[in-house]
Formats: structure tokens, sequence, C-alpha cells
């Protein structure tokens, strides 16, 4: 994001001239394109990395209520 912004800077600076300007407005569509790719990218296995926790969490539940009621035929508790 810092990079954007100075970027954005050295735009307004050099709006005189128009090639460069064109330049710099290349450069920020790619460091754009980067930042929407590498969002995506996160976002997705912050997604995946939820479910499995989610999925780990239920099945740590049931084995333990599984245990507990083992512990109960037995007349442990």
């Amino acid at each position: 994001m810092e990079r954007l912004h100075v970027d954005i800077q050295h735009v307004n600076k050099a709006a005189s001239s128009k090639s460069d300007v064109n330049g710099f407005i290349d450069k920020l569509d790619e460091a754009n394109t980067k930042v929407i790719e590498k969002l995506t990218a996160e976002s997705k296995s912050t997604f995946s990395m939820s479910i499995i926790a989610i999925a780990f969490i239920i099945i740590a539940g049931l084995s333990l209520y599984n245990k507990f009621r083992c512990w109960e035929k037995k007349h442990v508790l």
C-alpha cells in the first residue's frame, strides 16, 4: 500500500508530462492487479483453514461425547 501511495505521489508530481503519467499508471495497474491476486489467494486459504478447523472441532467433540458415553455405561461417573 505504501508503494502505491508513493507511485500516486510520483504521478501527481509528473502530471505535466503525459508519457511519464502513462508509465506510472501502468505501474499502478500492475501493482493493483498483484494486490487483488494476493488478496484472492489469501481469502481462499483462510476459508479452507477455517473449514478444516471447524471439522477438527466437530470430530473432537464427537469423540469426547463417545468417550463420556462409554464411561457412562461402565458407571465410572
